[in-house]
């Protein structure tokens, strides 16, 4: 999120070159095959939007609020790891909380996806991919967060208990009537066949 001002810079230095006498122009611009001026500046504006940068710039305090959380869970992955004698996943018990902190911050941008033109900042995007990947590197198998899962849950319990409770209820309040079956009065008769005759 630093590029900003780097960012505005190159804007105003390409507008300032434009805005020059046209001998000055074309010495920036038209001196050499490969307008190399107009390269650069392309590239930068191309990487810009590439990036999604401005959405860093639109959506400042949450951007803001995620690269906090995300420095603190750096900041507890590195004191944690820094002292002796540290038990195997001590850094997966402490920085729990900062950890989902910083997917929780992160979350909030992806359910924004929608409101973003494109998408979510690559600058977002880069930090939350690092911060997973350290984290990773612990094997942490922290027990389940019930503040992460639980609509997920209390979804799954409403989905399957609905049949459930469907057929239940069809069964006492629908009525069993005896079905009586009705044997027609039909005269049997029994043929039988002469045995053969022998010659």
């Amino acid at each position: 999120m630093n590029c900003g001002k780097s960012h505005t810079a190159l804007n105003a230095a390409y507008q300032h070159l434009k805005n020059q006498t046209q001998k000055c122009q074309s010495y920036f611009f038209g001196s050499d095959q490969l307008s190399i001026v107009d390269i650069v500046y392309k590239n930068g504006i191309d990487l810009w939007q590439k990036g999604y940068c401005q959405n860093c710039y639109d959506h400042y305090n949450e951007t803001e609020r995620f690269f906090q959380a995300s420095n603190e869970l750096i900041l507890c992955m590195e004191t944690t790891n820094s002292t002796s004698n540290v038990a195997e996943n001590s850094t997966c018990i402490k920085c729990h909380d900062a950890y989902a902190n910083v997917s929780v911050s992160y979350k909030k941008f992806v359910q924004w996806k929608k409101d973003f033109v494109g998408g979510i900042c690559m600058d977002i995007v880069d930090a939350m991919n690092m911060s997973r990947r350290e984290w990773s590197e612990y094997n942490c198998a922290v027990g389940f967060d019930l503040t992460m899962g639980f609509p997920n849950i209390l979804t799954a319990l409403t989905v399957g208990s609905t049949p459930l409770m469907f057929y239940l209820l069809a069964k006492n309040i629908s009525r069993l009537e005896d079905v009586k079956l009705v044997r027609p009065k039909r005269k049997i008769t029994v043929v039988t066949v002469p045995p053969p005759v022998e010659e």
